[in-house]
């Protein structure tokens, strides 16, 4: 098979198990803390990628 197609899909019937939505919620805390350390300017950006 080389494509899938999904038909009749309703997001709002899609479920996931109390623990599995605990773990995303912590994967993305986790993320949004990491995104506060980098609080760079472009200048720092530039800088960074040519050191």
């Amino acid at each position: 098979m080389s494509t899938l197609e999904v038909l009749n899909f309703h997001p709002e019937k899609v479920m996931a198990h109390p623990r599995v939505l605990a773990w995303h919620d912590d994967i993305e805390r986790e993320n949004e803390n990491d995104l506060d350390d980098f609080d760079m300017d472009d200048d720092d950006v530039v800088e960074a990628y040519w050191s």
